[in-house]
């Protein structure tokens, strides 16, 4: 219905890339969280979502579920936000590195 109102599809490759990017990064989690079982809730859950945040950033260029151009597309974006453009600048910084250094391993 969407696709014939608006001519508009989901892209499926990029869609599932990123699926399993986010389930590599949640069995990450899982598996370290009942290793480390840290007394505090609180901090179990920062540091899940710490680690979440971490992995899916390493995983989503190694599952190719982001490129060099979705980053400068992020980066565009976030130019108009001045309160958190230097943080989220580092990250796509860092994005890149992994981009980088994914090509050069290929």
């Amino acid at each position: 219905m969407v696709k014939r109102m608006y001519k508009i599809s989901i892209e499926w490759d990029s869609s599932l890339r990123i699926v399993v990017a986010s389930l590599s990064s949640a069995l990450l989690v899982f598996l370290l969280s009942k290793l480390i079982n840290l007394s505090n809730p609180i901090y179990n859950l920062t540091l899940g979502f710490l680690l979440y945040v971490a992995s899916f950033l390493l995983f989503a260029p190694i599952f190719k579920a982001v490129d060099r151009g979705d980053l400068k597309s992020l980066e565009h974006l976030i130019d108009e936000i001045p309160i958190v453009y230097p943080f989220l600048k580092f990250i796509l910084r860092l994005e890149k590195g992994v981009i980088e250094l994914i090509k050069q391993s290929n």
